[in-house]
Formats: C-alpha cells, structure tokens, sequence
C-alpha cells in the first residue's frame, strides 16, 4: 500500500501545474486511500515528496554503484559517479527538480551518495592522491556544488561546457592538478545508465507523452 500510494503521488505531482500546491487530500484522493491509510506512513506532504526523491535517488546510484566499483582508483569513481548522477537528473528533470525542491538536508545526509562519496574521498585521500585537511568539508562542498549546478542546470539557460566547468572546479578544489583533472574529465563515460524501477518508469511515460 506504501509503494501504491508513492507511485500514485508521483504520478500527480508530475502532472499537476507547477504553481499548484497539492494537499494531502489531493494525494489520498488520487491513490484512492484514506487519510488514515496515508497517516500510517507519511506525517506531511513534504515528508512523503521526501521520501519518494530519496527512494529515487538510492535507485539511481543502485545502478551507478556497480559500474563505478570496476575502477581502483577512488578519484575517478567520484568523478563518474558525480557526472552519471548529474546526467540522469537531467535526464529525468522531474526528479532533479524534486530534489532540488526539497532540499539537501533530506535528501543527500546521512544517504548513499553522501556515504558513497565519503568513502572513496577518504581512500583517495589515504592514497595521498588529493590533498585536503578534512574529508567532511571537501564532502561538503563537493556535494553542495553538485547539488546546486543541478539545480542551476534545470532552472536556468547554460552553455553544454557548463557541466565540465562545474566538474573541473570541484576537482580543483580538491587539490588535484590541472593536468590530472584534464586526465580525468577525459575518461569515456559509460554509456547511458538504463534505470528500469517503477518510479522512473512512469517519469519516461509521462516524458515521452
């Protein structure tokens, strides 16, 4: 009944206007449950947007996990970790902006992609291969800028280098030079990830409409 009532949510969200602002009857009513069926999970409306963009997010970096882990070298996990993430909120930008709208502190502490990060920043800063004084304040602006160059790419008009521009700074500011981060922003991506969940499913559905 969760799940039901996730999907149907999503399903309104995507379709209501965006100056709309859905009520929990409006969620109920679309799902055809009850306030008390909703209750038994959610305590809000933003509780449950906040779950459907964290259950979204886990499921994009469940793909993404494995492919990354086919490389030793802990900068150039980030590194495509960070682009696939960022490419399938554009992608998908209804997501992206659900996440953006939400906010970081619901949707990426104490998350996968916030402990996913921490753990390769941390090995490839034992590795002596970046040079940073603390991993949780390289982890910290680096999960913010990603956050916010989304958000910028789904609201705003930017150039195609915009991206690139975004990455080359983040890695930058992680002490690596600029000849390694020229290396880096050179490798092939791997070709687009393929997310086949409910969730994202429906959003190629309505996408494609």
């Amino acid at each position: 009944m969760k799940n039901h009532l996730m999907l149907s949510s999503l399903d309104l969200y995507c379709q209501a206007p965006a100056e709309q602002n859905l009520l929990i009857d409006d969620f109920v009513k679309h799902a055809g449950v009850s306030r008390g069926t909703f209750y038994n999970y959610f305590t809000s409306t933003n509780d449950l947007l906040t779950e459907i963009a964290m259950q979204m997010s886990d499921e994009v970096l469940d793909i993404i996990e494995p492919i990354i882990l086919q490389y030793d070298h802990p900068v150039e996990r980030i590194m495509l970790a960070t682009k696939l993430y960022l490419r399938s909120a554009i992608r998908y930008p209804i997501w992206g902006q659900l996440i953006t709208s939400i906010g970081p502190k619901f949707t990426i502490r104490g998350r996968n992609i916030s402990l996913y990060l921490t753990r390769d920043l941390k090995k490839a800063d034992d590795l002596a291969l970046i040079t940073i004084k603390d991993y949780r304040v390289s982890r910290d602006i680096f999960l913010g800028s990603a956050y916010y160059s989304m958000e910028t790419i789904l609201t705003e008009t930017v150039g195609q280098d915009y991206l690139n521009l975004v990455m080359e700074s983040m890695f930058i500011n992680l002490g690596i030079t600029q000849d390694e981060v020229n290396r880096l922003m050179s490798l092939t991506l791997p070709s687009e990830i393929a997310i086949e969940t409910p969730y994202f499913s429906l959003l190629k559905g309505l996408q494609s409409n």
